[in-house]
């Protein structure tokens, strides 16, 4: 689900960031907490989050491996209330239904998955109660399941899906937007050659696959269109959009990302910054996944998780992209989590458990450790810029996570407590 604020487009020069961590590096603690219990021995992550304005917090979870396990397997739709209590669940069979992404508007809820091979777009109220149903499969065409990955909701009511069918040896993959009106009935679609990745603000929607970046209105016509060449996640304020992609050196993942920028108006390329975990000598460690969400003041957040020492970090830039923050804030016994700022900006993380529990945290911003970096510009804005067409494939595509943004005001933090270098590109 996207994000939206707004702010003026500024150009960003180029600069990287390497972040020195350790094993030893201890995690904070939340200020609330809550587990939810699943059936013994069970596995589910946690596949999308919303907050409402109220601070409620909603999740969608299911078996990761839900097609190849013999039998159904449990899917979880949970609304966590400020104090990370289970205000209410719904718990429905994978043979029946897998729920991917939602969204809220604060009125109803969202949510798309996949329900008997189709795609499937459901509401809710505020309670849980489901008040429409809707399913999509272009006449039968695509192969079975076809399955919507995200939802995105457009300022004249409009409920918009990206998502894909399945793969096989006899079908290959589709990708496709599809459109409902806020009562579900269906508006316009789209087919894509690769996934195409959301965001919106009031009146337009932005897609980004591994070909290109396009701005389309409420109707699906297509208002300008730019290429890249690497599979990016994307989010829009005001007139720029922010994306990122997942950097994969010699088919390792790596805690390292792209943060490119365009003006939303003409679809320029504005700038690009680069940010990386690494240890004390300067290799970067295997990511085991990567989330990011902005706060209402700009400021963005990453969660980014270093496998080889089991720890999970949230590292801050503020809106003109300078590092501010550095901070170890789970352990290797969370799998999966996702990463939410409500209207309270206070930061929700949503996984699961090893010992069979889905699990929120809620953490302040004001934990964060605090750092100050100095950013000196490139004397030529060129040099050390990060190739975004790099052969990336879509089978990275599942490591790309969550959609981004970031404003134009600096922020200076106050204390240096992590050990952050700045390498000049």
């Amino acid at each position: 689900m996207a994000l939206v604020l707004f702010t003026a487009a500024v150009p960003v020069a180029q600069a990287s960031y390497e972040v020195v961590i350790d094993k030893d590096d201890q995690s904070i603690l939340p200020i609330a907490s809550g587990l939810f219990s699943l059936h013994p021995y069970s596995f589910e992550i946690p596949a999308g989050m919303c907050v409402a304005s109220n601070s409620i917090a909603y999740t969608v979870s299911f078996h990761p491996y839900w097609q190849s396990v013999r039998g159904p397997t449990p899917v979880h739709l949970i609304a966590w209330t400020n104090g990370c209590d289970v205000l209410w669940s719904r718990e429905y069979s994978s043979w029946e239904q897998v729920l991917y992404d939602i969204a809220t508007d604060d009125s109803n809820l969202y949510v798309t998955g996949t329900k008997s091979g189709e795609v499937y777009l459901g509401s809710y109220d505020l309670m849980g109660q489901n008040t429409w149903n809707t399913t999509w499969d272009w006449s039968g065409i695509l192969p079975r399941p076809i399955i919507g990955r995200e939802v995105c909701l457009l300022g004249d009511g409009s409920i918009v899906v990206a998502g894909s069918s399945d793969q096989s040896s006899d079908n290959p993959e589709f990708f496709f937007l599809v459109a409902f009106s806020q009562s579900g009935q269906y508006q316009w679609h789209k087919m894509y050659n690769h996934y195409p990745s959301i965001c919106c603000d009031l009146t337009h929607l932005y897609v980004l696959t591994n070909q290109s970046l396009q701005k389309i209105d409420t109707n699906g016509s297509v208002i300008w269109s730019t290429d890249i060449h690497a599979p990016m996640r994307s989010c829009v304020f005001g007139q720029t959009i922010y994306a990122y992609n997942h950097q994969s050196k010699e088919h390792k993942y790596r805690t390292s990302l792209d943060i490119v920028s365009w003006d939303a108006t003409s679809g320029a390329k504005l700038g690009n910054r680069n940010l990386s975990l690494c240890n004390s000598e300067g290799v970067t460690y295997n990511s085991t996944g990567m989330h990011a969400a902005t706060s209402h003041d700009g400021a963005l957040i990453f969660l980014l998780g270093a496998e080889d020492i089991g720890k999970w970090y949230l590292d801050g830039l503020d809106p003109a992209m300078q590092m501010t923050s550095h901070t170890c804030i789970l352990n290797q016994s969370w799998n999966s989590p996702r990463l939410g700022i409500g209207a309270d900006s206070l930061i929700r993380l949503a996984g699961f458990l090893d010992d069979a529990h889905l699990a929120l945290a809620i953490f302040n911003p004001d934990q964060l450790a605090e750092t100050v970096v100095t950013v000196q510009e490139p004397a030529d804005s060129s040099a050390g810029t990060t190739d975004i067409h790099d052969d990336f494939t879509t089978n990275h595509l599942l490591h790309y996570v969550s959609l981004i943004a970031i404003t134009a005001e600096v922020v200076a933090g106050i204390a240096i407590v992590s050990r952050v270098k700045r390498n000049r590109e």
